[in-house]
This record gives C-alpha cells, sequence and structure tokens, in this order.
C-alpha cells in the first residue's frame, strides 16, 4: 500500500518487492496517485516483466506480473 508516498518512493519499494518474487508471481501497488500509474507502466516494461493493468475504484490499484528472472531490475 503506497498511499500518501510521493513518487519515486513507490516505484523503488516496487523494485525491491518485485527483486524477491519467482518468475509468474505478481505484485499489486495500491496509491492515490493516478499520474504513479502511467510512472509504473513505463518501469514495468522497460525491466522487462508484464504490466496486467490499473483498476481504478476508491484507489488506484496497479498489477504487475514478473514474467522472467533476467529482467533489469537495475533501473
Amino acid at each position: 500500500d503506497e498511499k500518501g508516498l510521493a513518487y519515486p518512493i513507490p516505484i523503488v519499494k516496487m523494485r525491491n518487492e518485485m527483486k524477491t518474487l519467482m518468475i509468474g508471481d505478481g505484485v499489486s501497488i495500491i496509491s492515490a496517485d493516478r499520474e504513479l500509474t502511467a510512472d509504473i507502466e513505463v518501469w514495468v516494461k522497460s525491466t522487462g516483466n508484464q504490466y496486467l493493468g490499473t483498476v481504478e475504484e476508491n484507489e488506484t490499484l496497479n498489477i504487475i506480473k514478473k514474467s522472467s528472472g533476467d529482467d533489469d531490475m537495475s533501473k
């Protein structure tokens, strides 16, 4: 849950979490910052992972899947 955190902290926390995932696992990010969705989508694609989408209800929920073990998580 990244509500209330300013960019780039949610991206950094997501990157750290993604490093612990197995191939095919996923992570979700909850944020009230709708602009973060675009940043997450760009970052996920640049690291070779898969952006599964965003669900918008009371909060924004971004869903990401780790797609390979060779992802460049240094970005």
